[in-house]
């Protein structure tokens, strides 16, 4: 599995100087709605429900619904890290760079 981002990514990143700016950035290089299902496959696959990734977060449910559902996005980069780290797995598989 590659772990670097593409070039149009790398770009925008080296751009980015706060973790805010990465995750606007994030909206116009990964539909949003591609990351809210990977969430959703990633904590499907975890067998966690959004309640318990919720409290893992520190979050409310409804915040993870919404990641899900594609009407709301991560935070900050801290946030969308912590999401990896919680369901073991890639961020680029949740950015879509990989499979």
């Amino acid at each position: 599995m590659p772990s670097c981002l593409n070039a149009k990514q790398m770009q925008y990143r080296a751009r980015s100087e706060t973790s805010q700016d990465f995750c606007h950035d994030l909206r116009h290089t990964t539909k949003v709605s591609n990351l809210g299902q990977r969430i959703k496959e990633a904590r499907q696959e975890a067998k966690m429900s959004r309640t318990e990734l919720a409290s893992i977060l520190h979050v409310a449910e409804r915040t993870v619904r919404g990641w899900e559902e594609g009407t709301r996005e991560p935070s900050n980069l801290e946030m969308f890290k912590q999401i990896a780290v919680a369901l073991k797995c890639d961020a680029n598989y949740l950015l879509g760079l990989t499979t």
